[in-house]
């Protein structure tokens, strides 16, 4: 997880450590969450960035790491459609409202995974049932100031979790073969590529995983 807060209670992400080019100091490299007129990346010693420090009689740490916490539903009602329309709006340049109404009408029943910081939705995964024992996997994003800060991870096995709680053998997802931060995120949570299809978009790679161990018909 690379979300932080400081202690001045300002949301910052971590982009990792690099090395001063003379002192060869290592120092966090990190981006701000918010508007901040003065700059959007800055970079402090390391040793400063993860110290605790003494604030109001109390100690706590200059950069404390945020929980973000993940709200399960199983319900596209008016809210909940307006929620994922705003979100992936912020995501997905061309957002198609319509193609996915259309979806939503082709399947009776869905998981949808929230991922809120500060009470914030910032990600969502959704997905739904094939059959009895395998699970689809078809959408989701995170906004796009919280890329890279492991949420989709977080989302990734919140959705796993739930579908092997629900007795689910198998879960299958597609990605376009461009998207390699998808593909990536896939092949490292033991998704193989199993099939292509060709699309108006371009080339889909089809990946399956087992979720329970020693399950092969």
């Amino acid at each position: 997880m690379t979300l932080y807060r400081h202690y001045k209670n300002k949301p910052y992400k971590f982009m990792g450590v690099v090395k001063h080019s003379e002192s060869l100091e290592d120092l966090v490299l990190y981006e701000t969450l918010y508007d901040n007129p003065l700059g959007k990346f800055w970079v402090r010693p390391k040793i400063m960035f993860f110290e605790s420090i003494e604030h109001d009689g109390m100690l706590k740490p200059r950069f404390e790491k945020v929980l973000v916490d993940i709200k399960n539903a199983t319900s596209f009602d008016g809210p909940m459609r307006s929620l994922i329309g705003s979100l992936a709006a912020q995501c997905f340049p061309e957002w198609n409202e319509m193609d996915f109404e259309k979806r939503l009408k082709t399947y009776d029943h869905f998981q949808i995974a929230i991922a809120q910081v500060d009470g914030k939705a910032v990600a969502f995964k959704i997905g739904y049932p094939l059959s009895t024992t395998n699970f689809y996997s078809w959408l989701g994003a995170v906004i796009p100031e919280y890329e890279g800060t492991g949420i989709a991870t977080i989302l990734m096995k919140a959705q796993h979790e739930w579908a092997v709680s629900k007795g689910f053998h198998r879960i299958r997802t597609k990605c376009l073969n461009f998207n390699k931060t998808m593909l990536i995120l896939n092949l490292k949570h033991g998704f193989e590529v199993i099939d292509t299809e060709l699309t108006e978009q371009g080339l889909k790679l089809i990946l399956e995983k087992r979720l329970l161990e020693g399950e092969y018909s």
